[in-house]
């Protein structure tokens, strides 16, 4: 505790994660006073801004408001592009832009980019073949068919419940709380669209009557997708997420 809080700056990381530890929120509450009444500096990353994590306390909530706040997106993908290609350059191997675009539109995690191209430049190396556009998207099609094969319903909800900050038995429960139901109508479509699952198999995972409740989750997530921008990240992280646990 004495260390911590002597310190001229401090970095922490994923910030979002003491949301709803009370033991925590208190150290760390002190820690940052501490240090910045003393005149240091406290840095915090986190996956969304301070008013929208949730469970976190309101003295914290607003002594992260106070400072400076900058939003950090994830590169485009020409940046995506150029990034690859660089990586490229400095490990001495060779692939040309059209390839670049390719792995940089499936693989939008930039902490992914690196290991992609490594694995591609070991598939190469192993069979004898360039780095083409055929050799890329071979490559693709086999880890999607892979990840789906390990990928399980209960993968799916699971991390659902997780990002919403809802519980398994809530989601396949009667509530109407609308972080619930967008939760319980998020795992359905999911479940079709991820696993191809017909309806009456999605209908029986959440607990449903019939098949007609999940054809309403799938249209009612497809027209929020195409209508908010906001919650096709949510959906894109979601996603993400499914495939990076397999």
């Amino acid at each position: 505790r004495k260390k911590f809080r002597t310190l001229k700056l401090i970095v922490v990381d994923d910030i979002q994660f003491i949301a709803g530890k009370q033991t925590v929120q208190e150290e760390f509450f002190h820690t940052f006073n501490s240090i910045v009444s003393a005149g240091g500096q406290v840095v915090l990353t986190s996956d969304r801004p301070p008013y929208e994590i949730r469970k976190l306390e309101d003295r914290l909530r607003s002594r992260f408001s106070g400072g400076l706040i900058v939003d950090i997106q994830q590169p485009d993908f020409e940046l995506r592009t150029a990034i690859l290609l660089i990586k490229a350059r400095e490990k001495d191997i060779e692939i040309n832009i059209e390839v670049a675009k390719i792995i940089a539109e499936m693989v939008v995690d930039t902490r992914s980019l690196e290991g992609t191209l490594l694995s591609l430049y070991a598939r190469s190396a192993a069979s004898g073949r360039p780095i083409s556009l055929e050799l890329v998207e071979d490559f693709f099609k086999d880890k999607v068919s892979e990840k789906k094969r390990k990928l399980s319903p209960q993968d799916i909800i699971k991390i659902v419940c997780s990002f919403y900050e809802v519980s398994q038995s809530q989601v396949k429960g009667t509530s109407r709380k609308s972080t619930i139901v967008l939760a319980r109508q998020v795992s359905m479509f999911l479940l079709r669209t991820e696993l191809r699952l017909n309806l009456e198999e999605v209908a029986f995972l959440v607990k449903r009557k019939d098949h007609t409740t999940v054809l309403h989750a799938m249209n009612k997530i497809r027209n929020l997708a195409m209508k908010d921008a906001g919650f096709r990240e949510e959906l894109s992280s979601i996603t993400t997420a499914l495939f990076q646990s397999t």
